[in-house]
């Protein structure tokens, strides 16, 4: 209410001059709207207005999905912001969902592993792209995948040990409730060609000539290629004497190059590398005089 004093000396008028004004209601449970509720000329132009995404606890934000309105504001939209000309008590409601942060990591995966090391929603991510982090929303559901093994080169690779954080499968559908972390835990493996070899025995012989971990085999296997992990430990002996016909022809073991330099041992892998069973041929001599 307006009001004051006045000194009358001579006739006239005094008007009371008013504009109307509407009522604008505004609603929202996230962030500090702009204009908030309050009085507004009729007529006036509003760009109403909230900032969106806006901060929650760590690891939660907030978009805007549009708002409600009623009287001068329109039904509804989609935007996080809206202009009208205020006409008439109005009411503007802002309408939000939430997301929460959700990171992806690994550990034991070295740089010398240049491929996919984790798969997430159809998307493949490398080493130097993680950890990788994502806002998704309340209620959604993402599909992921930790691939094994992951091979650097023939004697390396990385094997899926364990999944931590918010779950602990290799891959799934992972749906969201809450923000945190899924990380992909890898161990290195080593692994090594180690090649069985001989020479000097021929093809007529065909019984064993290297039990290699239990396993007997022939002239016809040799060589033969075993992939071994990292210090995995294996037994081999060659066999002496490699009889062909009795009291005629054979094979006698003379020296193993290579790795091992025994006729039979146990190693322990380390390295890539050969064994070799040497032999020579013998024959059998019959000795006879005469007269006897």
């Amino acid at each position: 209410m307006q009001s004051g004093s006045i000194t009358v000396t001579t006739s006239g008028n005094v008007t009371g001059n008013y504009k109307t004004q509407n009522y604008l209601t505004v609603a929202s449970l996230y962030d500090s709207p702009v204009p908030s509720s309050g009085w507004f000329d009729s007529g006036a132009s509003i760009t109403a207005s909230v900032t969106s995404p806006t901060s929650g606890p760590s690891g939660t934000q907030y978009v805007c999905t549009g708002w409600s309105g009623s009287g001068s504001v329109p039904a509804s939209g989609n935007a996080s912001f809206v202009t009208f000309a205020i006409t008439q008590p109005s009411s503007i409601c802002w309408n939000w969902k939430a997301q929460y942060q959700v990171t992806f990591a690994q550990t034991g995966v070295g740089s010398d592993f240049t491929d996919n090391v984790v798969t997430i929603d159809g998307v493949n991510y490398t080493v130097t792209a993680l950890p990788a982090s994502f806002w998704w929303d309340n209620s959604s559901s993402h599909t992921f995948s930790f691939p094994s093994p992951l091979i650097v080169n023939a004697s390396k690779q990385y094997n899926w040990v364990s999944t931590s954080g918010l779950t602990t499968l290799k891959s799934g559908t992972l749906s969201v409730i809450g923000s945190g972390i899924v990380t992909g835990n890898y161990a290195a493996e080593y692994i090594y060609l180690v090649t069985f070899n001989q020479t000097g025995v021929n093809a007529d012989f065909t019984g064993t000539v290297v039990t290699i971990d239990r396993a007997n085999h022939s002239v016809a296997a040799l060589p033969l290629l075993f992939w071994w992990d990292n210090n995995s430990i294996h037994t081999f002996a060659y066999q002496s004497l490699l009889v062909v016909t009795p009291n005629n022809k054979q094979y006698a073991w003379i020296s193993t190059s290579g790795s091992s330099t025994l006729q039979s041992d146990t190693v322990t892998v380390a390295a890539s590398g050969n064994i070799t069973g040497n032999y020579k041929t013998q024959y059998y001599l019959t000795m006879a005089t005469s007269p006897p």
